[in-house]
């Protein structure tokens, strides 16, 4: 049996990036991984053992920087860019063309879309910083007045939006159960958009503040080239910090 290890001080959107590679590796060999680091997403997932400790012929450790633990797959076409985030890890364990191809939490997967009226809005993530104030201001504007809007993250004064009602999530579950319920997820690039990304019926708008406009102008979503573009998976919208639409990204003020 093979063994999966992820990093366990690595960031909650870093990690849960790949919870899809056991469902895929499952659907390609018929088998399923030991789980060998236990993170708190693979609790409920279906296509990973933890118990009984037997032999693992193999472990792959999925954070592949300092160091590097693989060489990164080539992609299985000639362009040179990724159809997924999921192929790539997929890769990592031979499957080539992945059948899952986003995260996914196997829980709070049946909540009726009837019943979907929260707006969810994040504004203060660890990698991309806080939501720039125009971009806010746009989004209380536009979703405010539906009395649906509400913030999670940060309850700080200092950063939370006075008037918008914040819900409190103790727990990584706690907010994935918050997030699944959601019609709408609009958030920086951090953590918890990729909890939103599990679920498919919550439309992400997910606001990227860096790299630069200039050079957002040629930049390549899932390029096999640029690790940094790998996070810009079709799973949700992206968004620019500026007043037009920039590359591959829309202009704030369609959010």
């Amino acid at each position: 049996m093979l063994g999966i290890s992820i990093k366990k001080t690595i960031g909650l959107g870093d990690a849960l990036q790949f919870s899809s590679v056991p469902e895929n590796y499952y659907q390609e060999t018929g088998n399923k991984l030991f789980d060998v680091s236990e993170p708190w997403f693979f609790d409920h997932n279906p296509y990973v053992v933890r118990e009984p400790r037997q032999a693992v012929e193999k472990t792959i450790e999925m954070w592949n920087f300092s160091p590097q633990q693989w060489p990164w797959p080539k992609p299985n076409r000639q362009h040179g860019v990724y159809l997924s985030q999921a192929e790539i890890f997929a890769s990592v364990f031979g499957v080539k063309y992945p059948r899952l191809n986003r995260p996914r939490l196997y829980r709070f997967e049946q909540y009726n879309y009837e019943d979907r009226k929260l707006i969810l809005l994040h504004i203060d993530g660890k990698s991309h910083g806080i939501m720039p104030r125009h971009v806010v201001d746009h989004i209380l504007e536009k979703y405010g007045p539906t009395g649906r809007l509400a913030q999670i993250g940060t309850n700080n004064a200092n950063v939370g939006i006075k008037g918008i009602p914040h819900l409190e999530t103790k727990t990584y579950w706690d907010l994935a159960e918050t997030i699944s319920k959601a019609a709408m997820f609009i958030g920086v690039d951090s953590g918890p958009s990729w909890i939103a990304a599990c679920y498919p019926d919550v439309i992400v708008k997910k606001v990227r503040t860096k790299p630069s406009h200039d050079v957002l102008k040629t930049w390549v979503p899932l390029a096999y080239d640029n690790v940094h573009s790998h996070w810009d998976d079709r799973c949700q919208q992206i968004f620019n910090t500026s007043e037009h639409d920039i590359g591959f990204t829309s202009s704030y003020r369609k959010i």
